[in-house]
């Protein structure tokens, strides 16, 4: 019996260390940009939003910190399937709120809108970016298609549009439900 307790514990903890190596090797920001992880929405001749879906965990840990994605996941993404998430920086010092609340999202004829918008504060995860926020809403989206993200700004709405790249696409929705190692 305890050479199998010994065995699972030390299975969990190798386990852990690959996950955590896995994270921790976020591309570069010129990565994300040239996979299309990260997509440009410029909002005027000097305003850009950079947009990317980080509900896979191997993106949501590289927009966020470790311990930050970890709580979105356990309280908002494992709990509501068809919650989704995108992260958005800045490259400039917008009202970030009254920014997310001009976002949405158009998928064919489905149209989503934004129910919850939070800043994220600590350090910031890319030299460029000054300002960043976490935008969620709940519906069926599918990833594997093309979104159109949408900025209505004071002079025009500016848009984009977005693909999540394949090797992060889940072959099922379970595929999302990775468990984060242990801090």
């Amino acid at each position: 019996m305890s050479k199998t307790a010994s065995f699972l514990q030390c299975l969990a903890l190798t386990l852990g260390s690959a996950l955590s190596l896995a994270y921790a090797e976020c591309p570069s920001w010129e990565e994300l940009v040239e996979e299309e992880s990260i997509i440009e929405v410029s909002i005027g001749r000097r305003d850009s939003l950079f947009v990317a879906y980080v509900n896979p965990p191997q993106l949501g840990v590289c927009f966020m910190d470790e311990a930050f994605y970890k709580d979105v996941r356990e309280n908002m993404i494992e709990t509501r399937t068809n919650r989704h998430f995108f992260w958005i920086g800045g490259d400039h010092s917008l009202d970030m709120v009254d920014s997310a609340l001009r976002i949405y999202l158009l998928q064919e004829d489905q149209e989503f809108r934004i129910d919850v918008a939070g800043k994220i504060t600590g350090p910031r995860s890319f030299p460029l970016i000054h300002t960043e926020f976490l935008i969620s809403f709940e519906g069926d989206l599918d990833m594997s298609e093309a979104v159109t993200i949408f900025f209505q700004g004071f002079r025009g709405t500016y848009s984009n549009e977005y693909w999540l790249p394949e090797k992060y696409i889940p072959d099922s929705d379970e595929d999302f439900i990775i468990p984060l190692p242990e801090q």
